[in-house]
């Protein structure tokens, strides 16, 4: 299992650590960093799709280790310690869903007069890509679900594989 932990920065990072981030920010001209919050959260997801989604983030060139609840859009700093800002993964994320999951739904007819058909179940290990995508979608709920809690909590996002 992979995990997503949120909190403040001192459960995750030695105090040089936290001295470094800052002064890289500060370089960076970002001042205002938000991560006050005093608990921590953890969310479990499958090493195997957050992977993926993370391959996907890269492609986007946004994945860091850490995101923190500030308003900037470049990833700053070097393995093994990149910082990035929720904000700007959550808008990722957003694009991301959009190109993932959109075919299966675009694929609905909203139309109010046609006459549904009774949909049929089946074994889902016969059902091609539907399981994989099912899990995908699962696993970046949970994923957008612990970014929007740590912005709204003002906590930073630590992503371990």
């Amino acid at each position: 299992m992979a995990t997503i932990h949120i909190g403040p920065l001192e459960d995750h990072l030695e105090p040089e650590q936290i001295a470094r981030v800052l002064v890289l920010l500060e370089d960076a001209e970002i001042h205002e960093t938000g991560v006050d919050g005093a608990e921590s959260l953890t969310f479990e997801l499958d090493e195997n799709a957050l992977a993926e989604i993370m391959d996907l983030v890269e492609a986007n060139d946004a994945q860091a280790e850490l995101y923190l609840p500030a308003s900037f859009e470049e990833i700053h700093g070097n393995s093994p310690l990149r910082i990035g800002a929720i904000d700007h993964l959550l808008q990722i994320l957003q694009d991301i869903a959009q190109d993932m999951f959109s075919e299966s739904e675009d694929a609905e007819d909203d139309d109010p007069y046609e006459e549904e058909e009774p949909e049929i179940e089946f074994d889902r290990e016969y059902q091609g890509g539907n399981m994989r995508e099912d899990h995908l979608r699962t696993n970046w709920q949970k994923l957008t679900q612990a970014c929007k809690t740590a912005l709204e909590e003002s906590l930073a996002v630590f992503i371990s594989a």
